[in-house]
């Protein structure tokens, strides 16, 4: 960004309003484009959150009604309160409950007491199963959400939380949660999270207190995440580590403990 006061300190990074300055200062036509709906510059974690929103309420007002394929499937135990679009060979199993608006793509499986409340939608291929709970979500392909796992938020492809987890965020591709790995959502002082990117100090509309994990990244078992932590790509969060602070690309933390080891067996009880 050059056309700012002597002084003023411009980031190095790419503008693109410095950009169409140069063109008009090079007299050539700038025009521009009126966008219909909604628009998100996606620059930042928790837009991602902003945009899904966005385009799953698009997506929900397209359909007026369920449109299931024919080679889907749906178990007469299933409670279904809503509008449902399943594609090919989506199953949706026993004791199964539906309440909002879910969209599956072809292959998903959302079965053994699943519950799915909000707006959700699913790509190809994914398991979701075993009593989770799904809140409003925008899940990749062949992502897992297995036994008593509970998300919100967003998902890309591949994710696996495969059993007894708590996440509302935004988990990158290949991401794998351990079990028991909370992420936390609400603060002591109910406020919310203050987050620096690039040295620069931002509050976010939405989803300040939200989690988020870049690709490939995984947490070991009874990991907690404080409310707003961001962890980089190909990191690792080691088995009961309370996370208060953002972490690196490429980082694994780990905690250690003194342990005190004592004498102990039936004698202690007089035997």
């Amino acid at each position: 960004m050059r056309s700012v006061p002597v002084g003023g300190m411009p980031p190095l990074e790419a503008e693109l309003a410095q950009s169409l300055q140069m063109l008009v200062e090079a007299g050539k036509e700038v025009v521009a484009v009126e966008t219909q709906g909604f628009v998100v510059d996606v620059d930042k974690p928790w837009h991602i959150l902003e945009a899904a929103h966005h385009v799953v309420n698009e997506l929900r007002e397209q359909f007026d009604d369920d449109q299931i394929a024919p080679t889907a499937k749906i178990d007469d135990s299933a409670e279904i309160e809503g509008r449902i679009v399943l594609g090919d060979g989506c199953v949706i199993g026993k004791r199964v409950v539906v309440s909002g608006f879910l969209l599956a793509d072809a292959g998903t499986q959302i079965v053994n007491g699943a519950i799915l409340r909000g707006q959700i939608v699913v790509g190809r291929n994914c398991r979701i199963r075993d009593y989770c709970l799904l809140g409003d979500s925008v899940l990749g392909h062949r992502c897992i959400v297995g036994h008593g796992a509970e998300f919100e938020g967003v998902a890309f492809n591949t994710v696996y939380l495969y059993h007894y987890c708590e996440v509302f965020g935004v988990l990158g591709e290949a991401v794998d949660i351990g079990a028991a790995t909370v992420c936390g959502t609400l603060r002591f002082d109910d406020g919310e999270t203050v987050h620096k990117v690039l040295g620069r100090r931002e509050i976010p509309h939405v989803g300040a207190n939200a989690s988020y994990i870049g690709d490939f990244s995984r947490t070991g078992v009874n990991a907690i995440l404080m409310p707003g932590v961001k962890v980089g790509a190909y990191c690792c969060v080691g088995p009961g580590v309370v996370l208060y602070d953002d972490l690196p690309h490429r980082t694994l933390v780990l905690v250690r403990q003194d342990l005190e080891r004592r004498e102990w067996g039936p004698e202690r009880y007089g035997w």
